[in-house]
């Protein structure tokens, strides 16, 4: 390579640079740009919502009492039992009664890893004691966010392993 193409291809390399921090120099002031625009709107949001308030305070305690039995009836909701069903262990005490309604036959029951509200079971029966489970925990309202299933052949018992808690 002469020394011609090498200033050449110098030149081209810092052409490259130059050209892609003016891009990302660009992207930055159309952020800012926005980021200023949603500035100038929430402080107009702002100045209204505190002239509103300032017209009615009873409606502003109404809202404000409102929203704070919102925020009471979802942290229920997100208890880790699950609203009204008591302790973790009565809600593994009622999955295993509707696993043997169902005609399954519970192997191992240990609850989940620590403050996630699961309930880890493992159980035997037909597919369709299996299925007639699963009937069961959509209708409760129940999540199974893990399910194994083996079988080793088709006319054979499936074992399961799953682990469920109580939906919201």
């Amino acid at each position: 390579m002469t020394a011609r193409e090498t200033r050449l291809l110098g030149l081209l390399g810092w052409t490259a640079l130059v050209c892609a921090c003016a891009l990302i120099a660009a992207a930055g002031f159309e952020r800012l740009r926005e980021v200023d625009a949603s500035l100038a709107r929430y402080r107009d949001q702002k100045a209204r919502l505190e002239a509103r308030a300032a017209e009615d305070p009873a409606a502003l305690e109404a809202r404000v009492r409102e929203l704070s039995d919102l925020v009471r009836s979802l942290e229920a909701r997100r208890s880790p039992a699950g609203p009204g069903t008591g302790d973790p262990a009565a809600f593994g005490a009622e999955v295993r009664r509707r696993l043997r309604e169902s005609g399954m036959t519970v192997l191992r029951y240990q609850p989940g890893s620590p403050g996630s509200g699961d309930l880890e079971f493992a159980a035997q029966g037909t597919s369709l004691a299996f299925a007639d489970f699963l009937r069961t925990a959509a209708a409760s309202g129940w999540e199974i966010p893990f399910l194994s299933v083996r079988s080793e052949r088709a006319s054979a018992p499936v074992e399961l392993t799953l682990r469920i808690r109580h939906g919201d």
